[in-house]
């Protein structure tokens, strides 16, 4: 079975670095960011610097309900991931007191929820599939 690493906020900053770093060293990856038309031109361009398989997917983690099909997608599919990297995130500018309740609560989806959610769906999956943690 092919291993996968999987990186959200792919598309652009430290998620990206990641995974051009992550390409060059031979790995293939599965790339997930909100925005398809910046997430797209990734895939293809490290899959034909690199010679790797590159997969992605446009899903806004900070939607529960696309989270959880998305969760439900990779454990239904064949691909074993065995190394999780996430960057995706967002963040409030000025004081707390002044900002809208609803841009805070999606930064707590975004950064806390999503992040916990995807850590502990694919740990448990990798901890099933007997990945190996140190030879990584």
């Amino acid at each position: 079975m092919t291993r996968y690493a999987m990186i959200t906020g792919a598309s652009s900053g430290l998620g990206l670095a990641l995974a051009e770093a992550l390409a060059r060293r031979g790995r293939n990856l599965i790339l997930v960011a909100r925005q398809r038309e910046r997430l797209e031109p990734v895939a293809i361009e490290l899959t034909q610097r690199f010679g790797v398989e590159v997969l992605f997917r446009a899903c806004d983690l900070g939607e529960p309900l696309r989270l959880s099909g998305f969760l439900l997608e990779l454990e239904e599919g064949e691909r074993q991931i065995d190394l999780l990297v996430n960057c995706a995130g967002i963040r409030s500018y000025g004081h707390f007191l002044a900002q809208e309740w609803g841009d805070e609560q999606d930064l707590i989806e975004v950064n806390i929820l999503a992040l916990t959610r995807l850590c502990h769906a694919l740990g448990n999956a990798m901890a099933v599939q007997g990945v190996d943690r140190s030879s990584m």
